[in-house]
């Protein structure tokens, strides 16, 4: 990595802007900070360009002089916020006066960036992918039919930029290949016909991203992959490399399961930027592209938790299978905090499958928790004893975790599609609760229950 992107990088708090401290910042967040701070930095011009389907403001943050235009925009879905945030970590090192000073100087007379740092506002209200018609942004370039869809369709016919970047956020569950690695980041030049054409401005993206991944993968070795190039005529990524302009695709995974607010990702980010703008500034398109064809795409889907080898019985019948759960993502708009229910998502050989977390559960048998009624006291330690001890990484995170007494017990246990609550026997003595999808040590539980605590 240059010098000075690492820098960037290390010093990453020198920048940060501490105002979205976690994901579920508002419009009114963002608002505030482009009303009222960077207009009193003299290189920013603000512009309101447009309104969004409930008349929310959306905003073009231009800075620089430079020739070379570049065009970039953040939350089409609203909820995709960590490319907003790290779009204001880099205004935050924009706004720094310190020994790089030359080097912003040198940056912002040759090139001219132009930031639309939350496109979909309504969506952001109820962190929800769709604006408030329910229209997904990224499938309305041809039709625009949305409002935002109109604005940012404006902006690229009026800046005429010679760059344009995408930023987004992508499911955490994506693998790397066909491997049980996460992916921290995915990159795409998107396509703008079905033959995947390779013109002059796709080949300049392809170059830049190719020094992305060889210079990034130190800070994310083995966690980088190429997003699907399959030709989407509604994208707003492929109908913008349709008009000769160079455009990259970032979509931001998890660099590890826990970060569920993505902060190592949204340190990433600001420094990708500069690297890319670095580049762009130094017309620097020598790479030939090699080691963006050779990354490997976004590959099986995957599983929170796998349980392997569970016994279990239904209508009388005894049987070992695999167990798959997830702990799906929900949102409370009213109080903007998130929560998370568990699904049993599939039974079965789920060999050729992964889970981030997987547990060998050979010998033990499930069992539903009517079975054991004592264990119901136990369920508020469980949820917010704050020295519990997981299992596996992560999994006393009951963020948002609904209120322990709705356990959801079920005549036809086990129950795909059912919140996943029961627990695991050697036969003779509980050895681990799973609830709501999180598996810990009943054993440790249940010390936990003798302490006073």
């Amino acid at each position: 990595m240059e010098n000075i992107v690492g820098n960037f990088y290390c010093n990453y708090e020198w920048y940060f802007e501490k105002s979205f401290y976690h994901r579920y910042f508002d419009h009114k967040e963002i608002k505030n900070l482009i009303l009222y701070r960077l207009p009193q930095n003299d290189i920013f011009t603000v512009t309101e360009v447009g309104r969004s389907v409930e008349d929310r403001e959306i905003y073009l943050v231009k800075v620089g002089s430079g020739k070379t235009k570049v065009l970039l925009w953040s939350q089409m879905h609203g909820d995709e916020p960590t490319s907003t945030a790290a779009f204001f970590d880099f205004f935050g090192f924009l706004l720094k006066n310190d020994k790089w000073n030359d080097v912003r100087g040198d940056l912002l007379r040759s090139l001219t960036l132009y930031f639309v740092p939350m496109l979909n506002p309504d969506g952001v209200e109820r962190f929800s992918r769709y604006n408030a018609q329910g229209i997904d942004l990224n499938r309305d370039a041809k039709a625009l039919v949305a409002p935002e869809s109109r604005i940012l369709d404006r902006l690229v016919n009026d800046i005429k930029p010679d760059f344009a970047f995408n930023m987004h956020d992508q499911d955490f569950r994506w693998s790397v290949g066909g491997g049980k690695q996460m992916v921290t980041l995915s990159f795409l030049a998107p396509a703008f016909d079905e033959a995947r054409t390779v013109d002059e401005p796709r080949r300049k993206a392809i170059s830049l991203l190719s020094t992305v991944i060889r210079d990034f993968d130190e800070i994310c070795p083995g966690r980088i992959t190429r997003y699907s190039d399959d030709f989407e005529p509604r994208s707003f990524g492929d109908t913008i490399a349709g008009k000769g302009i160079s455009t990259i695709l970032i979509e931001s995974g998890r660099y590890e399961m826990f970060d569920s607010d993505k902060r190592r990702v949204r340190q990433i980010l600001p420094a990708i930027l500069f690297h890319c703008f670095l580049k762009i500034s130094n017309n620097d398109f020598e790479d030939d592209g090699t080691l963006y064809n050779n990354t490997p795409f976004n590959g099986k889907f995957l599983y929170d938790l796998i349980m392997r080898n569970v016994k279990f019985t239904r209508n009388g019948v005894s049987a070992i299978a695999d167990f798959a759960i997830n702990r799906n993502f929900h949102f409370n708009p009213e109080n903007r905090k998130p929560y998370f229910i568990s699904n049993l998502e599939a039974v079965g050989d789920l060999s050729p499958f992964f889970g981030y977390y997987e547990a060998d559960c050979t010998g033990l048998e499930i069992m539903p928790y009517d079975k054991y009624p004592d264990l119901y006291e136990l369920k508020e330690i469980i949820a917010d004893h704050p020295k519990l001890q997981p299992v596996y990484p992560g999994s006393s995170d009951f963020r948002g975790f609904p209120h322990p007494g709705e356990i959801q017990l079920s005549d036809d246990f086990p129950a795909i599609n059912r919140r996943a609550d029961f627990f695991l026997t050697d036969g003779n003595n509980v050895r681990f609760i799973v609830l709501n999808g999180r598996m810990l040590s009943y054993p440790h539980i249940k010390r936990m229950k003798d302490i006073s605590i």
